[in-house]
């Protein structure tokens, strides 16, 4: 845990768009 950027850059991101694009599967 000492590059929180690289996983939660990516991770809010993914977070963000599995939960207001919950078009796909």
């Amino acid at each position: 845990m000492a590059r929180p950027l690289r996983i939660e850059f990516p991770g809010a991101l993914y977070h963000v768009t599995s939960r207001g694009d919950r078009r796909e599967p």
